[in-house]
């Protein structure tokens, strides 16, 4: 269970003070040899989000299968949901007046991936490019559900091949996509580099209620380099590329580590203005350092 409070410093600007009250989840998983299985459960209350008044339940189920041979790996997944919602208010500017929504999501997807090693010297190079087919068929409600979850998406690594690639449960559409990446690991002398290059392709169905109108059909070309150099010094870096110009719509370079119980974050981010709802570049700098007692963690921003 859970419950949000956020608050904002500028009096004039009360309906950004979205309240979270309550958020229960329960989930059970069910794994087998080749078959895993997820079932979710979620009711969430959310108050005074931009002027929206929102109750949501939701139940949901994910199962994936795993197909090994010594030709290449298939993993055969599905995914279906139902999310009922009461919207008891929205913004005089949302003049859409339907208060009691259901909505049935059913999607699968097929991945294929296969593992090669290269040897460079005395070091191996293990590559292992990946091809996803999605089919997402859902009940229309994208005029009707206000995307509170996922306006603000952007794909990355983390969710590129998920059946549904945008967080939370509010912006599921009718949609086909065609995805692919490779994963390149390899040992050094110098430390270990872990390498990503990846994309999504709309083939058909909509990508609507985003703040980013500029990849409808192709995403960005996402980019992934991590370096361990030790267990006190480490890189990670990634960027998300336009597919049109390759400028950069999104950078994450972070430098983090641990020396005797301290452990240290520092980030770098800079964010394109097409993701933005307010259409202005943003950048900023994080640093981090805390402190590992027994079982405790105490950090400092």
């Amino acid at each position: 269970m859970n419950g949000i409070n956020i608050q904002t410093l500028k009096l004039t600007q009360k309906d950004n003070q979205p309240n979270l009250q309550p958020s229960i989840k329960h989930k059970i998983f069910l794994n087998d040899k080749n078959i895993n299985s997820e079932i979710s459960l979620n009711a969430h209350e959310i108050k005074d989000d931009e002027d929206y008044d929102i109750q949501r339940w939701s139940g949901s189920g994910i199962l994936e299968h795993k197909i090994d041979n010594k030709f290449i790996d298939l993993i055969l997944s599905a995914e279906t949901g139902l999310d009922l919602y009461a919207i008891k208010n929205r913004p005089s500017s949302d003049t859409n007046d339907n208060k009691y929504l259901d909505r049935l999501s059913l999607g699968v997807s097929v991945l294929s991936k296969k593992d090669f090693i290269f040897n460079i010297g005395k070091h191996d190079l293990l590559m292992t490019p990946k091809v996803q087919i999605v089919s997402m068929h859902s009940t229309n409600r994208k005029n009707d559900v206000p995307n509170r979850d996922s306006s603000d998406f952007r794909i990355d690594h983390a969710n590129l091949f998920l059946i549904n690639q945008y967080q939370g449960r509010d912006n599921i559409q009718t949609n086909q996509r065609l995805n692919f990446g490779i994963d390149n690991d390899l040992d050094t002398d110098i430390g270990s580099f872990s390498l990503f290059f990846g994309q999504s392709q709309k083939i058909g169905g909509t990508n609507q209620n985003i703040i980013d109108t500029t990849s409808n059909r192709q995403s960005d070309f996402i980019t992934e380099i991590q370096w361990m150099i030790s267990k006190e010094f480490n890189l990670s870096y990634n960027a998300l590329l336009d597919h049109h110009n390759l400028e950069e719509n999104y950078t994450s370079l972070e430098l983090f580590g641990e020396y005797s119980n301290f452990y240290y974050n520092l980030i770098h981010r800079s964010v394109n203005k097409n993701f933005i709802s307010d259409n202005s570049d943003r950048e900023e700098i994080q640093f981090s350092i805390g402190k590992k007692i027994d079982n405790w963690k105490f950090k400092l921003y």
